[in-house]
């Protein structure tokens, strides 16, 4: 089983969180 982060960024006043391994 692989171990995944969130990982939350943010760019010209917009921005997410995705999930990386």
């Amino acid at each position: 089983m692989d171990n995944y982060i969130l990982t939350c960024y943010h760019y010209g006043g917009g921005g997410g969180c995705c999930w990386k391994p």
